[in-house]
């Protein structure tokens, strides 16, 4: 099977993007909870304006810090992928549940296993990086009544409009393509409102017919 090969972006500051690009290297962070996919550096997979707004929502507040965004090129073998936006992803990750079962004694009434620490468990040699689609709050787009007239499947609220980000964990640093990281200019448009204003052709990438 052939290799997962994408762009994908991060937010952080200016001083930050600095160092990273300077080495050609992410710092991999560990120990953090709120790190749903384990311990890695997190991008956004060919979202820009995802991880442009994430950078402004964080610096907001600090007006001597400058909001950036690094694209790098990530490939790796699909096989030390972790894709759990698929079926065979899915299926891995409940197998290895399975293993941790057996191998770690929970208590019988423990019902939950924090996601971080299973994916913390994965050897970084065989899972270079982890892939999942996340539904994002973002009350812009939560609250516009255009988008809620939107369905997809009538009498069903399964699938909705609502923002989806796909992240990624980058476990080892193979995943990155050497030389890929760079820094993007901010796009103007990627700002944390939706404007009212008067819809026009030349505002979309296509045409109406």
């Amino acid at each position: 099977m052939r290799d997962l090969d994408f762009y994908a972006y991060h937010g952080t500051s200016d001083t930050s993007a600095k160092k990273i690009v300077a080495s050609q290297s992410f710092i991999i962070k560990g120990n953090r909870t709120n790190h749903w996919l384990g311990d890695g550096f997190y991008l956004y997979r060919e979202d820009y304006k995802q991880a442009s707004v994430w950078a402004q929502t964080k610096y907001r507040f600090r007006k001597n810090v400058k909001p950036t965004v690094l694209e790098a090129r990530i490939n790796a073998p699909f096989n030390k992928v972790l894709h759990l936006d698929t079926r065979e992803g899915i299926e891995s990750l409940a197998r290895f549940l399975s293993h941790v079962r057996e191998e770690i004694l929970f208590e019988p009434e423990e019902d939950k296993i924090s996601a971080h620490f299973v994916f913390s468990m994965m050897d970084p040699e065989y899972v270079w990086a982890i892939i999942k689609t996340f539904t994002v709050q973002s009350r812009p787009i939560d609250e516009n009544k255009r988008l809620k007239q939107l369905s997809f499947i009538h009498n069903e609220e399964e699938i909705s409009y609502r923002l989806q980000g796909t992240q990624v964990c980058v476990k080892n640093s193979r995943a990155i393509v050497d030389s890929s990281i760079q820094e993007v200019a901010m796009d103007k448009q990627a700002k944390l409102t939706m404007t009212k204003k008067v819809v026009k052709e030349d505002d979309f990438p296509w045409k109406f017919q």
